[in-house]
């Protein structure tokens, strides 16, 4: 990555946009990036790193925390970023979330963050400054976010630690450890494939150890399920099974005869005893139907008896037609006589409601003249009511045009009074913005002061609680000493008394005349003694050994933990006493940063409370208002005139028209009265002369009805005299006594034919069961039994021959099953023995590699880890020829070799060999200056390996945030010829540095200068 341009707006110091184009360099490569503490140098890294990641170079801020306080709210915070990674060029832009003012009306609002990634449309083409020429990649911070990690090849925190290297943390990559180095050098060098492929070996592996135990779990759950010990006894259990269906073959053909002889005989017994069933049922159906005979008999005569009355059926409908005829001629006679009289009240009331009507016409007269005259005063009214409605019109515009003439001559005073306060403002306005810098800069200073005091207060409680927890960890240290030397004492002592008892032991065995096994003599005349019971066991001894190792491994445990604990007070005392102590107490400064705060937004608020425009705009504003107020008062007289000539023209046209009528309601309700009046009097008289009609009509026909109906009754009881004597001698004729019994006779015809049909079904079922009765006895003949057969000894022995032959069956069935599963459980415990076999020859092979590959193994370390060391060696040859000359002669750096603690990954761990004492220390025992110039011939030594080995993770440039003044004269000699160096191969140093020397000796310059409108940075070359 090469920095091509990097523009500000409102970031940090920087209130004005800016842009700083690293082409005015000319190609020169090594630029010192200098000004006054404080003036924004580290914020320019920090513009570069929150572009790229969205973060700063100390990762102790956000962007919304980056945004200047001298801006003006109109001005927007970001950050834009050009440069190139090889042939391809990319732009990178980031707005943070920050307070901006409003586009319309006063105030502010919330600007959400964004984040833009472009790429150039010409590989190898810068595309310049403008917003042309550029593809869009990502619009979303987390697109970038990766986009950009993914083309860097380097993390937020890579990038900190190999290229843009901010205050404090220089040392991070020289003193990471080993699993923190892996993760560095794994990006540079992209040698993740390596540790994919050591994944992949070992989940090959762990595959097929799982398959491996599921096969054994597989065959231990089949032995399981046939409850079988072992293969062998499965395989008896198959054996003995089909020798025992063999045997139950043989017994099953005897009892399959056995079987269907008592079948045939129990069919046969059921077969001759369905017959005599049947003959008993044949007998007891012919019984219960001849016992139905006397009801069958009454029901003939029932049937014939209603054939007779269905013959006198027409005789009997004449007569009693007749009689319905004369009563009803009867009924509507009567009906008539009784609605005569009301008929002819009705007549008469409508002749003497006539004769009112015919009273009443004057009346109607005068109604039709008061309408006439009543339409003729239609024309007048609406003209009134028009001048009336103009009057109220030109009335309410009197009165707006009155109120608009106050309100703007109210209005037009009180902004005349408001110009002198407004003046008073504007100058208050200028006093605020004039203090508002130096107020700024006073609260900067107290919260650097109060920030100062916390970190002291947080460094010294951190050193009360370490020194606190130093004591019991003396304390136990001693103990765990004083037990290591307690162990190893009575071990020494257990030893010496196990050695000296070995004599007493061999001399135990000793013969007489027998050879000494030590020194072969035959004669014995002093041999040792011991007591057995005082002796130690080997395992006694060797349990003593073990519990002095492990007290001694506990005691270099705890003497690492207290030695830790004594370097890390060390360094925070150091933190400490570094950081000045403040003049003012943490309450006086807080109460000083209270004050400062609220004059300073008390400030701020009187500063944008009123500007410029806005004055002269009320100015404006009031003349506006005077030149309004004046022609609202000439309108408001010009109304008055108009509503007193339309009020004097509405007097005269009211006095033709009556009071009671000088509304249009008041005329059209009178209007309508007279003409229901007219319109009643005429729908009376019409509705009069058509009742009177309608009664004398009414009446007329009445009585015609009636002398017709008079007529008709007569014929009518006379007809039904004569049909009655007819009825009478037909009844007689056929032999009933009265008009009752032979209604007692009478079926209609359903009853008639459910009667019929009912005698026909008898004769069928006797007929039937007649015939049923000699079948039976005939079939029975057949047999020739004399008695009925005992169904149940034939059914109990049929039943006993199945049961015998089932039984057989099933427990052949049963064996057969069994077989069938003891057979395919043989199968496959064959198909397992054959799988496992393969897996295990499988297994063997990829688990040893798969192990390998994963670190466990003599060294310890990973394949991944493996390559990278490689890698190591060859940055620590370039890095020591570095060091070497910056440390004059003395250090250069050098891989750890052996693995200290057996817990932890090694094969990264770096040392540095001191040709003063020719050997070697970790590199965490550096001094300040040592660990820079380590550091830094670190950086530079990565640089060129990385380089060297892929152009995938290009290194062009390299910033530095202070560290040189630990260094004395010839080691900052050193330190900047080998960054000089570095021109040589076309990768851009930039530094940050008090250091007057660099300042002398160092002729490109990025100078930042600080005002109290903000801060500048611009290039300058030196002559």
């Amino acid at each position: 990555m090469k920095p091509l341009r990097l523009t500000l707006s409102a970031f940090g110091p920087y209130a004005e946009p800016q842009t700083l184009d690293f082409a005015e360099l000319g190609g020169r490569e090594f630029f010192l990036i200098h000004g006054p503490t404080g003036s924004g140098k580290t914020t320019l890294l920090d513009a570069i790193t929150y572009a790229l990641y969205g973060e700063t170079s100390g990762a102790g801020r956000n962007g919304a925390q980056m945004r200047s306080q001298q801006a003006d709210t109109k001005t927007l915070t970001f950050v834009r970023f050009d440069f190139c990674v090889g042939e391809n060029y990319f732009r990178v832009e980031r707005q943070p979330e920050q307070e901006v003012a409003k586009k319309r009306g006063e105030g502010t609002t919330k600007r959400p963050a964004e984040a833009n990634l472009w790429k150039g449309n010409s590989p190898g083409r810068d595309p310049g400054p403008s917003d042309l020429n550029w593809t869009p990649l990502a619009t979303k911070a987390g697109q970038v976010n990766s986009e950009v990690a993914r083309m860097l090849g380097f993390s937020a925190e890579q990038f900190r630690q190999v290229i843009l290297i901010p205050q404090g943390r220089f040392r991070e990559v020289l003193e990471a450890d080993s699993k923190k180095r892996e993760e560095i050098l794994e990006t540079l060098f992209g040698t993740q494939r390596f540790s994919a492929l050591a994944e992949l070996l070992k989940t090959k592996a762990k595959n097929l150890q799982d398959q491996a135990k599921i096969g054994l779990q597989q065959k231990a759950a089949l032995l399981e399920a046939h409850l079988s010990e072992s293969e062998q006894e499965l395989r008896e259990k198959l054996s003995l099974t089909r020798v025992k269906i063999e045997e139950l073959e043989a017994q099953l053909k005897p009892l399959q005869t056995k079987r269907e002889q008592a079948n045939k005989a129990l069919e046969a017994a059921r077969l001759l005893d369905q017959q005599f069933l049947e003959l008993e049922k044949a007998d007891t159906e012919l019984s219960a139907i001849k016992a139905r005979e006397s009801e069958t008999k009454d029901a003939k005569a029932r049937v014939e008896l209603a054939r007779k009355a269905a013959n006198l059926r027409s005789e009997f409908e004449l007569y009693t037609q007749s009689k319905r005829h004369r009563e009803k001629a009867d009924s509507e006679l009567e009906g008539l006589r009784k609605i005569l009289p009301a008929q002819e009240k009705a007549l008469q009331q409508a002749i003497e409601k006539k004769a009112l009507l015919d009273k009443d016409s004057d009346s109607f007269k005068k109604w039709e003249t008061e309408l006439a005259k009543l339409d003729d005063l239609e024309p007048k009214l609406n003209r009134l009511i028009q001048l009336q409605s103009e009057g109220e019109t030109a009335k309410r515009q009197l009165s707006e045009a009155s109120k608009e003439s106050d309100r703007l001559g109210k209005h037009s005073t009180e902004l005349a009074k408001r110009i002198p306060e407004l003046e008073k403002r504007w100058t208050k306005s200028l006093q605020a913005r004039s203090r508002i810098p130096q107020i700024d800069t006073e609260l900067k200073k107290a919260q650097e002061a109060l920030k100062i005091l916390n970190q002291r207060k947080v460094l010294s409680e951190k050193i009360t609680v370490l020194e606190k927890a130093q004591e019991p960890r003396k304390t136990a240290g001693k103990v765990l000493a004083e037990t290591w030397k307690r162990l190893c004492s009575e071990r020494d002592q257990e030893q010496d008394r196990w050695d000296n008892g070995q004599a007493a032991l061999l001399a135990s065995q000793l013969e007489t005349e027998a050879p000494c096994p030590v020194c072969g003599s035959t004669h014995h005349p002093k041999p040792a003694h011991s007591s057995a019971e005082s002796l130690p066991s080997e395992t006694r001894i060797k349990s003593l050994r073990k519990s002095a190792e492990d007290a001694f491994k506990k005691l270099e445990a705890a003497r690492e933990v207290y030695q830790n604990a004594e370097k890390e007070l060390t360094l925070l005392r150091s933190k400490r006493d570094a950081l000045a102590k403040p003049e003012s107490s943490e309450a006086q400064i807080l109460e000083s940063i209270g004050k400062l705060d609220t004059e300073l937004k008390l400030l701020q608020k009187e500063a944008t409370s009123l500007t410029e425009d806005s004055l002269a705009k009320s100015r404006s504003e009031a003349e506006a208002a005077a030149l309004a107020a004046k022609k609202a008062e000439e309108a408001a007289n010009e109304r008055k005139g108009s509503f007193e000539k339309l009020l004097s023209a509405s007097k005269v046209m009211q006095q033709d028209i009556p009071t009671e009528l000088r509304s249009s309601i008041a005329l059209n309700k009178r209007r309508s009265l007279i003409r229901n009046r007219i319109r009643e009097f005429e729908t009376s008289k019409e509705t009069t002369e058509k009742s009177l009609q309608a009664s004398r009509e009414t009446h007329q026909q009445t009585l015609t009805q009636i002398r017709s109906l008079e007529k008709t009754t007569k014929d009518a009881a006379k007809a039904e005299a004569e049909l009655q004597s007819v009825w009478q001698k037909a009844l007689s004729s056929i032999g009933f006594e009265n008009e009752e019994a032979w209604h007692k006779a009478r079926l209609d015809s359903e009853e008639l034919l459910v009667l019929e049909k009912t005698l026909e079904q008898f004769a069928k079922e006797m007929a039937a069961a007649q015939s049923r009765c000699a079948r039976a006895k005939e079939e029975l003949a057949k047999s020739k039994a004399a008695e009925r057969p005992q169904l149940t000894r034939y059914s109990e022995e049929q039943q006993a021959a199945e049961k015998a032959w089932q039984e057989t069956r099933d427990l052949k069935a049963g064996f057969s099953k069994d077989l069938d599963t003891l057979k395919r459980a043989c199968q496959q415990l064959d198909k397992m023995e054959k799988e496992f076999g393969e897996l295990q020859t499988a297994y063997s092979t990829a688990g040893k590699v798969a192990d390998a590959v994963n670190g466990k193994n003599v060294l310890g370390i990973t394949l991944q880890r493996f390559v990278l060391t490689a890698f190591l060696d060859d940055t620590l040859i370039a890095a020591s020829s570095r060091l070497v000359r910056m440390s004059r002669g003395r250090f250069r750096l050098e891989r750890r070799r052996e693995r200290n603690d057996m817990r932890r990954a090694s094969g990264l761990d770096l040392d540095v060999f001191d040709e003063f004492t020719g050997q070697s220390r970790s590199v965490n025992t550096l001094s300040g200056g040592e660990s820079f110039l380590a550091s830094l011939a670190l950086a530079l030594g990565l640089a060129d390996v990385v380089q060297s080995y892929s152009g995938g993770v290009r290194m062009d440039a390299l910033f530095i945030d202070e560290g040189f003044g630990t260094l004395d004269q010839e080691a900052l000699d050193e330190a900047l010829k080998a960054l000089m160096d570095l021109r040589e191969k076309g990768r851009l140093v930039g530094i940050i540095s008090h250091v007057p020397e660099l300042k002398e000796r160092i002729d490109v310059r990025l100078e930042v200068t600080s005002t109290r409108q903000g801060s500048k940075a611009a290039f300058k070359i030196m002559a």
